[in-house]
């Protein structure tokens, strides 16, 4: 298994073990979260490195019920973060 397909298969442990109204905060190095982005988006595993991703950046992504959505992607402290509801 892959470092994407392992990834990935973390990320389903952590949303089934939590209620769609949790918010959950995982941390990884900026080649994890490209890896996971890129598979979120169904992006071909040699496109991921086309996702720059900064040191101490937050990305957000929507793992409800259906299609997971990237609420926002690469944000620094400079940016003014609007959390989505739910």
């Amino acid at each position: 298994m892959g470092a994407r397909q392992r990834l990935v298969a973390v990320m389903e442990e952590i949303k089934n073990a939590h209620t769609e109204t949790d918010l959950v905060a995982v941390f990884s190095h900026s080649d994890s979260i490209s890896l996971l982005i890129s598979h979120f988006l169904n992006m071909s595993l040699d496109d991921f490195h086309r996702i720059s991703i900064d040191t101490a950046s937050i990305s957000v992504v929507w793992l409800g019920n259906g299609q997971p959505a990237i609420r926002h992607l690469n944000l620094l402290a400079s940016s003014r973060i609007e959390w989505p509801s739910h």
